[in-house]
């Protein structure tokens, strides 16, 4: 057994799909099939049980899998400790979100040296599992911030810490400028009930639309990228919602203020429990606090 055999039986776990599990690791099916038969056997147990509506962890399997993840975990740690030099790449998971992915490219632009930085967009409790894993060293998630406590101990769960680190931000309706709501000065519920609204689809965002009251809307969509999100907006009328600084990066769009309901969306880091940001991450995030400061500042 090795570490690659433990990053395969964690992506098989992942994925619940042998077949999927392969794709993403760029293996063959066969191969990885009888690489996990292999470490079973090395083990003495099942990891996972085959069914033929798919495969799914054994009690043995839950615990092994909750093993290998520590300890695919502390490689990275390994991996990474010269990370608290100065010049250190990024590593960085977040919720979708345009203005921090305009911030990451500003601030690696204005770097003398370059970096193999990488920046992955994807759901909250994603984010959580790539700081668990350690593929990524920094998160940034928002949520509601009546959310807080239980969004804290989803972190808490994935052994992961979250600090905020800027003030609350008010939550508008986004649409574009051509929408017919778009010369209002305020936007009540009813109108979100009777324009076609575009969401994420991942739980956290599913969780924001009961928040929002629209989890039954009729002409819901929900997507898992912001290229079909801002199309959904700017070329076929759909409403969604947002902090302020989302608009100022669109052309196309603009954003109103929620009339019935007074939300606000609250930003934060993650690392996990024992992770010391290093001097580029703690540039990056004070270089998205100032951003946002000028941002709301000019609102």
């Amino acid at each position: 057994m090795n570490f690659t055999h433990l990053q395969y039986a964690v992506a098989v776990a992942k994925t619940g799909s042998i077949s999927r599990a392969a794709q993403q690791l760029f293996v063959a099916q066969p191969y990885l099939s009888n690489t996990i038969k292999k470490l079973e056997n090395e083990i003495g147990y099942q990891i996972f049980d085959r069914t033929r509506s798919g495969i799914r962890l054994t009690p043995e399997g839950q615990e092994f899998i909750s093993s290998a993840y520590k300890i695919l975990a502390e490689l990275n740690k390994i991996k990474d400790i010269s990370s608290s030099r100065l010049e250190s790449p990024l590593r960085i998971a977040t919720y979708y979100s345009s203005f921090l992915m305009h911030y990451f490219l500003e601030f690696k632009s204005l770097s003398s040296v370059p970096f193999p930085d990488k920046i992955d967009e994807m759901g909250i409790r994603d984010v959580f599992h790539s700081i668990l894993s350690g593929k990524s060293a920094l998160g940034i998630i928002f949520y509601v911030t009546s959310k807080e406590s239980s969004y804290f101990q989803m972190g808490n769960d994935y052994r992961c810490v979250c600090q905020n680190f800027f003030m609350p931000m008010q939550m508008y309706v986004l649409l574009s400028k051509t929408h017919p709501l778009a010369g209002k000065s305020s936007i009540h519920m009813e109108d979100l009930q009777r324009y076609s609204y575009v969401a994420y689809n991942d739980t956290c965002s599913n969780k924001y639309l009961k928040i929002l009251g629209i989890e039954d809307h009729v002409n819901l969509l929900q997507v898992s990228d912001r290229g079909s999100f801002y199309d959904a907006i700017n070329r076929f009328g759909y409403l969604s919602t947002a902090p302020l600084p989302e608009a100022a990066l669109h052309a196309g769009c603009k954003t109103i203020p929620l009339a019935d309901l007074e939300l606000y969306l609250n930003i934060c880091y993650v690392t996990s429990n024992d992770y010391q940001l290093n001097y580029r991450e703690c540039a990056f995030l004070d270089f998205v606090r100032k951003k946002l400061e000028e941002t709301v500042h000019k609102s």
